[in-house]
């Protein structure tokens, strides 16, 4: 379970087409959607994440990582437009 903006998340792990991992947060009292957690860019690895940590989601990594769904990140990457932190999801949050 994840608490970001003021909801109770349950986790849900899916892929993009590209075949990134993207990581969705939904409301666990009702099941709506609360954010997409991560952003899906080129130059991630396969087991690799680029969370969105910003506009709408700011605080989304920490959330994520005080949940311990996500490692610390390791690296970042830019969007073009920002730069987004690149992190592992743990072993109990897997595709």
């Amino acid at each position: 379970m994840v608490e970001f903006a003021g909801f109770k998340c349950e986790v849900m792990i899916q892929k993009y087409g590209t075949g990134n991992p993207a990581v969705r947060l939904l409301d666990l009292e009702d099941g709506m959607p609360v954010a997409i957690a991560t952003t899906n860019i080129n130059g991630l690895d396969s087991d690799e994440i680029a969370i969105k940590e910003y506009s709408e989601n700011e605080g989304v990594y920490d959330a994520l990582l005080n949940a311990g769904v996500i490692h610390p990140k390791h690296r970042e990457l830019s969007t073009g437009y920002v730069t987004v932190p690149v992190c592992k999801l743990t072993n109990d949050y897997t595709i």
